[in-house]
Parts: structure tokens; C-alpha cells; sequence
């Protein structure tokens, strides 16, 4: 390793450390630890999800020196822990929040919602990885420039279908999944658009632009979702969001898991259409 991938190690280890411990402390501590069960187990799943995930993708496409190099495997996981864990702390700003909707109020659609965020940025890193490029300072432009889509078609989800009251607030669990597999589908199509071979920032701006659509169409169809699979403030979901206890029982979930499927095969469809890291 180079002294500045060295740093960057030793930087990245401290980042996801203190990143993954604030993030999920509270499964151990909160005052809730007795209750609930479901959205705990989910949430200490899901980073193990995103760590095979982003391993799959370093072993099968990365360039040779990475997945041939157990040193440069686990620089560019613990790297990916750091860039994740600190975007992870950015889901308040659009109205979610692991430690206060997950886990402090049992809330098992944001455990959903959460989770598919993660899967999601894992995703817009893991392709970051894709091809050959000089070093690591490529995979944190692409990364960034992936997230970055990610927070921005998030946020206008959020702006126009005001996903993160459905979730934290009437406690849909159907929208949490809807929501969570979502971000899985966008995660993966954004991670596509920066995956190939290094050439240029412009050509991969350029890239970004012509191979992100179908991410911003899903963004569209979410937003419809949203609004129209919305249940009323009085009932089920309204009564949930008064006393604390999910509302959302059962086979009502399955119109959300429904729609959320069919965003996963619409992004593994446009993959395979496209040439899956290729």
C-alpha cells in the first residue's frame, strides 16, 4: 500500500467505528431494549447484507489488483463502512431517523425503510468499485457522485409524497417496504451509472447522466405510489401513530412489498439490458 492509502485506512477505520457505533449502540442501550423484536433483528442484519454485498462486487468485478489482493479487499470494504456509515447520518435530514423511528419507538417500517437505504448506498459505492481507475480518490468521486443522486431522488420523494410521515408517523409497514426496496432498486442503477474503466471526471459525469435515467423514472412512480397508497390520518394508520404500537397488520402490507418488487425487477431487468457491470 502507498502511505496516502495507508492514511486513508487508518481514517476510514476510525470513521466506521465511530459511524457504525452511533448508529447502532441504541440496539443494545435504548430504553426500549425490551420491547420490540422484529425491527432490532432486521437492523443488525442489514449491515451484514450490505458488507456481503459490496465483498460479491469487489471479488467479481473489481479490477485485478483489487480482487486479487486480500490487503486492497479489505482496504475498500473498511473504506466503504467509513463512506456508508457517514451517509447514513444524513437520512434526518429527510425525515428518518434509525436510533429515534427504528429503534426508540419500535417502529418496524423504518426498520424496513432504513434498511433499504443502506442496501442502497452500498450499492451506489459497490459500483463505484467496477473497472479499472488510478486509485481511491476515483472511487470516492463516484461514490459521492452516485450518492449524491441517491439523496437528491430521495428527497424528491420525499418533498412531493411525504414518504417519511407515511413511515414514522402512521407506521405503514407497507410503505416501509415499498420505500425500502425502492432505495435498494435506485441504489443499484446509480451504482451502475459510475461503474467501467476510468477515463475522465467528464466522461464520467457523462455516463452518470445517460445511464441514471430509469433511477429517476422509479423516483416518479414512488412519488405516485406515495400519494396514492396513502391511508387516512383516521383508522388503522392514524391509530398506530397515537399509541405508539404498529398499525400495519399482515396481509395490508402487501400491496407495498408488491410495488416494491416490481421496482427490484424493473432495475434488474434495465442491469441486464445494459450489461450488468459492464
Amino acid at each position: 500500500m502507498s502511505p496516502d492509502e495507508f492514511v486513508i485506512t487508518i481514517i476510514s477505520l476510525i470513521l466506521a467505528a465511530l459511524a457504525w457505533w452511533r448508529l447502532y449502540s441504541p440496539l443494545v442501550h435504548h430504553r426500549n431494549a425490551g420491547r420490540g423484536g422484529s425491527e432490532r433483528r432486521l437492523l443488525g442484519l442489514a449491515p451484514l447484507l450490505c458488507a456481503a454485498a459490496l465483498l460479491t462486487v469487489l471479488l467479481a468485478w473489481a479490477s485485478s489488483d483489487v480482487r486479487n489482493n486480500p490487503i486492497y479487499l479489505i482496504f475498500y470494504t473498511v473504506f466503504g463502512a467509513a463512506v456508508v456509515g457517514a451517509l447514513m447520518f444524513l437520512t434526518p435530514l429527510l425525515g428518518l431517523s434509525i436510533r429515534d423511528d427504528a429503534i426508540e419507538r419500535c417502529n418496524v417500517a423504518a426498520a424496513y425503510a432504513a434498511s433499504g437505504i443502506m442496501l442502497g448506498l452500498t450499492g451506489c459505492y459497490a459500483g463505484a468499485n467496477i473497472g479499472d481507475g488510478p486509485g481511491w480518490w476515483v472511487v470516492l468521486f463516484c461514490a459521492m457522485l452516485s450518492s449524491a443522486g441517491f439523496l437528491v431522488l430521495w428527497a424528491i420523494v420525499e418533498g412531493a409524497g411525504h414518504i417519511a410521515e407515511t413511515i414514522t408517523i402512521e407506521r405503514d409497514e407497507g410503505a416501509g417496504l415499498r420505500f425500502g426496496l425502492f432505495a435498494v432498486a435506485v441504489g443499484a442503477i446509480l451504482g451502475r451509472s459510475v461503474a467501467g474503466d476510468w477515463v475522465s471526471a467528464q466522461d464520467t459525469l457523462v455516463d452518470f447522466g445517460g445511464f441514471m435515467w430509469p433511477a429517476a423514472a422509479l423516483a416518479v412512480i414512488e412519488v405516485i405510489a406515495a400519494r396514492s397508497m396513502r391511508r387516512g390520518e383516521s383508522g388503522p394508520a392514524g391509530d398506530a401513530g397515537a399509541s405508539g404500537v404498529s398499525g400495519e397488520a399482515g396481509g395490508s402490507a402487501l400491496p407495498g412489498l408488491a410495488v416494491g418488487l416490481l421496482y427490484i425487477a424493473g432495475a434488474l431487468i434495465y442491469l441486464g439490458w445494459l450489461g450488468l457491470w459492464t
